[in-house]
């Protein structure tokens, strides 16, 4: 029986997180997990006869980061003002003064935190997409598939809702269905439980 496993990449690293309490999910992945065998297993148990063909591993492609640093401040000057009021409400551990120049000064130094903010998620991010394409070098028959955008805050440091990447999995179901006999899902999503 051919099998291929699709797999929500974002559920999948949360449910690590949740299940093994001393994973550090800082790491993203577990660097040292057996990811053939993994799936090998999953298939095992939904059929000991079914042989897994591939698995596609659905991740993101791309972070969305807001609000976004204007750059050089200089250059920006009339924004800043329009700026601070669209983004009151994430400024809100700042203390922007009425008056200039400190309000400039003020504003200065958001868009440095920002910046540095935007630049080290960045970093973790591209560490992330070479993780991933370790984890595809490595292991067999595993391909990593990106898609959509994940909104991060740059004043919180926190994710918002990733956008698409369960629609191009079962979009990718439905056009590889030609190639496998079943199908396995894995994910806590229960966007994809059928009635």
């Amino acid at each position: 029986m051919r099998v291929c496993v699709f797999v929500d990449g974002e559920n999948l690293r949360h449910a690590i997180g949740d299940l093994f309490p001393s994973f550090n999910q800082q790491d993203y992945l577990p660097k040292t997990a057996d990811w053939t065998k993994f799936f090998d297993d999953i298939v095992a148990k939904v059929d000991r006869r079914g042989d897994r063909l591939r698995t596609y591993w659905y991740v993101i492609q791309h972070f969305d980061p807001f609000p976004k640093p204007l750059g050089n401040q200089k250059r920006v000057q009339p924004d800043l003002n329009q700026w601070v009021t669209t983004h009151d409400k994430l400024l809100r551990d700042y203390t922007i003064p009425a008056t200039e120049p400190d309000r400039a000064k003020v504003i200065t130094e958001i868009q440095e935190d920002l910046s540095k903010a935007l630049n080290k998620m960045r970093a973790r991010f591209d560490g992330w997409t070479t993780l991933q394409n370790g984890i595809a070098h490595k292991h067999r028959a595993i391909e990593f598939r990106r898609s959509g955008a994940i909104p991060y805050n740059l004043t919180n440091k926190r994710f918002g809702d990733e956008k698409t990447v369960d629609v191009n999995l079962a979009v990718d179901m439905v056009t590889f269905a030609g190639m496998y006999d079943v199908a396995i899902i894995v994910s806590g999503d229960q966007d994809y439980v059928g009635y």
